[in-house]
């Protein structure tokens, strides 16, 4: 990504997301209160799953766990079940260094907190998984996700800091390997200053090569939230969640 180039749009308001998983029967019994309702149906265990990304060309979807030691998740979509995905049993690493030297090395998993999730398909049934982190450091998070065999098996692979260990909200990948990520709130700022107006987070770029996340400039926002890239990579998209109090 040639740092600079890209014109972007911002959606003000607070974003809420509904996830409603047309599906019934789960990995883990059931209760009274996860039964269906009317015509939909819900799958019920995992925690906190922030986000979901579906494993392209398969019917996998990979849930975040926001929470002190909640795994991510592997859905089913077909059989409507779920199971531990990392770090489940035997977490697997190995850093690719020709991208990600600058990365001091794998988190531990299990302190691990992952938030938001993107993916971007590669080849021979391998995707490239993109994690929020939280917990023991404030990083994106790399794994490898090799969906060729029966069920997909994530190995971490790399990792880019945030500047001043400040927290990432939401990632977005490029063709390239380029990420744009959203920090809502950068070093002393405050949620309260967000919702009154103040200009408390921003996006961030990197690209293979870079030491490190950089601000893009002109993207300072009242608590910079989601984001996304359009198909071309000429644009990406934020959402705004501050500025009720103005």
């Amino acid at each position: 990504m040639k740092h600079g180039h890209f014109s972007f749009s911002i959606t003000r308001g607070m974003l809420y997301t509904l996830l409603v998983w047309f599906a019934v029967g789960v990995a883990v019994a059931a209760d009274d209160e996860c039964g269906a309702v009317g015509e939909y149906g819900f799958v019920c265990g995992p925690v906190s799953a922030e986000d979901l990304v579906l494993v392209p060309g398969t019917q996998w979807i990979i849930g975040s766990g926001m929470a002190e030691g909640a795994p991510m998740v592997l859905i089913d979509s077909k059989q409507k079940s779920w199971a531990p995905l990392y770090p489940a049993n035997r977490p697997r690493a190995e850093q690719n260094m020709d991208i990600y030297g600058a990365c001091p090395g794998s988190p531990d998993p299990n302190n691990l907190i992952s938030h938001g999730l993107n993916i971007r398909a590669g080849k021979d049934g391998h995707s490239t998984l993109y994690v929020v982190g939280h917990g023991e450091r404030e990083a994106i998070e790399v794994f490898d996700v090799d969906a060729s065999g029966a069920k997909p098996v994530m190995t971490w692979v790399g990792c880019v800091l945030t500047p001043d260990q400040m927290a990432i909200n939401s990632v977005a990948s490029l063709s390239d390997g380029s990420l744009v990520a959203t920090i809502p709130l950068q070093t002393g700022r405050t949620i309260g200053e967000a919702l009154s107006g103040a200009l408390t987070g921003a996006v961030y770029q990197w690209s293979p090569g870079d030491d490190g996340f950089e601000m893009i400039q002109g993207t300072e926002l009242p608590y910079a939230n989601g984001v996304e890239v359009s198909t071309d990579e000429t644009e990406f998209f934020i959402a705004s969640s501050g500025g009720y109090g103005s």
